[in-house]
C-alpha cells in the first residue's frame, strides 16, 4: 500500500512538473513574440488552434500560439527546443494520427500565414501553410490558374505538401511536393530562410515528402499551371450496382491513358446501430471543359441514386466531394495499402472487407467503414518536374494509395476501430501477396498511413541520405518533440 502511494505520488508530481514546465515556456513564449500571440485554454483562439477535422486527432495543449512572421516561429522552435517542450504545428488540421499535428504541449497554430500571392511574371504561386486547398482554389480561380493540390474539401496545403500529395493534374504533371520551388522555413536553431534547389539541393530534396522533420515550413511557392473549367463531378451509386461500378473501374485503371482523366472511387457502408447504408461515391474528373467519347462511359451508364456531372470550375470539383465527407463521424483513422495495379480480384477484396466490417461492428454504434480506389497512370511521377525528391524513394515502381479509412462516434470503441483496421489491411496486404507472388510491399503514402508506419516503410532508400540532412539541420532533433515520422539524426 505504501509503495503504491509512493508510486501515486511520485507520478502526481511528474505530471505536475510537466505542466508547470509548459505553462512556464508559454509565459516565456509570450515575453519573447508578444502576449497578443499567446492563447490561454480559455480564450476562443485557442480552441480554433486545437481543432482539428477529427476530434480523435485534437488534444489539449497547455496553451497556443500564432507567430505572424517566419522570424517569430524560428524564436518559438528555438525556445522549445532549449525547453524540451513537447509542442506540434497545426496547417489544416486534416491527419487522423493522433499527435501529429496536436499535442499536450505546446500548439503553434500557422493561423497567420494564410495568404495566396499570384506572381504572373514567375509563373508562380505563394501559399500559406495554414490554408485548405478549396481556399486556395478559390484565390486563384479569377487568375485562370491553379497548382497541384488536394482533390478533397478540407484538405491542408503543409501537410499534403510535406508528404507528396496528390492532384486531379497528377497524371499530366506529377506530384504536389514536385512542384514546390522553394520553400520559407524556420528552423531548430532560431534561424530561418528560403529553401531552393539552387540554395540548397539537399535540403529541398528532404522537403518534398520528407514530412516534418527538417523545421516548420511557414509558406510554399509552387508552380502555376493554367486552368480551364473542367468536366465532371460525383456520382453516388447504391450497393445493388456496385459491380458496374467495379467493371467500370477496372476498365479505366486498365485502358485509359489520357492524363487529364482521372477517377476516385469510394466504397463505403455505415453502420448506425442497427442497420448498414452501403454507399458508392465516384468521382470522374477530366481536365478540360468537355470529356472525349468513350473515356468515361461505363460510368455514366450506371444507374446512379445521384448523378451530378456537368463542365465547372476546379473548386467546383473539388467542392462536389463534400458528398462523401464523413466530417459527421468524430473519430476517425485511416491506413493505406501500397497497390501495384486495380484488378477483379484485389478489388473485391476491398469491397467485401468494407461490407464485412461494417457489418461485424455495427452493433458497437454509428460507424462507417470506408475504401477508396485511386488509380494513376504508370507515368505519373516520371511527369513530375523533379527526381529527386524524398518520397517516393522508388520511381521505378508506381504504387497507387489505396487507402482504408474507419469512422465513429463513441470514444469507448476507439480500440475496437483502430483493431479492425488492423485486421483489415492485413488481410488486403496478405490478397496483394497472393496476387504479386510474395512481392517486396511497395511505398506507402505517408498522407494515409498509420502511425504506426516505420520511416524504414516510408522513405527505404533514401532515408541514410535523409538522416544526414537532419543531421546538418536539426542534431539535437527538435522536431523530434513534434508528433509525426520521426526521421533521427545521423
Amino acid at each position: 500500500m505504501r509503495l503504491r502511494n509512493a508510486l501515486t505520488t511520485m507520478m502526481s508530481l511528474a505530471v505536475a512538473a510537466r505542466q508547470s514546465t509548459a505553462q512556464t515556456i508559454c509565459a516565456q513564449i509570450a515575453a519573447s513574440i508578444g502576449w497578443t500571440s499567446v492563447f490561454p485554454s480559455f480564450t476562443p483562439q485557442y480552441t480554433t488552434d486545437i481543432l482539428h477535422w477529427l476530434e480523435s486527432s485534437t488534444q489539449l495543449s497547455e496553451c497556443s500560439v500564432r507567430p505572424n512572421t517566419v522570424e517569430k516561429v524560428a524564436t518559438v522552435l528555438a525556445l522549445l527546443g532549449k525547453t524540451n517542450t513537447p509542442f506540434a504545428v497545426k496547417g489544416g488540421g486534416h491527419t487522423s494520427n493522433p499527435g501529429f499535428s496536436s499535442t499536450t504541449g505546446v500548439q503553434i497554430s500557422l493561423e497567420k500565414f494564410a495568404g495566396v500571392d499570384y506572381d504572373q511574371n514567375a509563373g508562380t504561386v505563394t501559399i500559406g501553410a495554414s490554408l485548405v486547398w478549396d481556399e486556395v482554389y478559390g484565390e486563384l480561380q479569377p487568375h485562370g490558374v491553379t497548382v497541384l493540390g488536394g482533390r478533397f474539401p478540407s484538405v491542408g496545403v503543409s501537410g499534403l505538401l510535406l508528404g507528396g500529395g496528390y492532384s486531379w493534374k497528377a497524371n499530366a504533371f506529377g506530384l504536389g511536393s514536385d512542384s514546390v520551388v522553394a520553400w520559407e522555413v524556420a528552423f531548430p536553431n532560431g534561424t530561418a530562410a528560403t529553401v531552393t534547389d539552387a540554395n540548397d539541393p539537399d535540403l529541398a530534396f528532404a522537403l518534398r515528402g520528407g514530412g516534418n522533420n527538417f523545421g516548420i515550413v511557414t509558406n510554399f511557392v509552387m508552380k502555376a499551371y493554367p486552368q480551364t473549367n473542367v468536366w465532371g463531378g460525383i456520382l453516388v451509386v447504391t450497393q445493388d450496382n456496385w459491380d458496374a461500378v467495379l467493371s467500370a473501374t477496372e476498365t479505366f485503371s486498365s485502358t485509359v491513358t489520357d492524363p487529364k482523366a482521372q477517377i476516385f472511387v469510394i466504397f463505403g457502408s455505415a453502420g448506425l446501430v442497427v442497420t448498414n447504408v452501403p454507399v458508392s461515391f465516384v468521382t470522374l474528373s477530366y481536365d478540360a471543359p468537355e470529356q472525349p467519347e468513350g473515356i468515361f462511359d461505363q460510368f455514366l451508364a450506371i444507374d446512379a441514386l445521384i448523378k451530378d456531372i456537368s463542365s465547372r470550375s476546379l473548386l467546383s470539383l473539388v467542392q462536389t466531394g463534400l458528398a462523401a465527407n464523413y466530417g459527421a463521424f468524430t473519430r476517425g483513422s485511416w491506413d493505406t495499402i501500397p497497390t501495384p495495379s486495380y484488378d477483379r480480384t484485389f478489388m473485391n477484396a476491398l469491397v467485401n472487407q468494407t461490407v464485412f466490417w461494417s457489418d461485424k461492428l455495427t452493433s458497437s454504434g454509428s460507424i462507417l467503414v470506408g475504401t477508396a480506389i485511386e488509380p494513376f497512370l504508370p507515368s505519373i511521377l516520371a511527369s513530375g518536374t523533379t527526381e529527386t525528391a524524398a518520397y517516393p524513394y522508388t520511381r521505378e515502381q508506381v504504387y497507387f494509395p489505396t487507402l482504408l479509412a474507419m469512422y465513429w462516434l463513441p470514444t469507448s470503441i476507439d480500440q475496437t476501430m483502430i483493431a479492425a483496421r488492423n485486421s483489415s489491411v492485413d488481410t488486403l496486404k496478405s490478397v496483394l501477396e497472393i496476387e504479386t507472388q510474395g512481392a517486396a510491399p511497395g511505398v506507402p503514402y505517408s498522407n494515409y498511413a498509420a502511425s504506426t508506419t516505420t520511416v524504414e516503410q516510408l522513405y527505404g532508400s533514401n532515408l541514410a541520405r535523409l538522416r544526414q540532412i537532419k543531421k546538418r539541420v536539426d542534431p539535437n532533433n527538435v522536431m523530434g518533440l513534434a508528433g509525426g515520422f520521426k526521421i533521427l539524426p545521423a
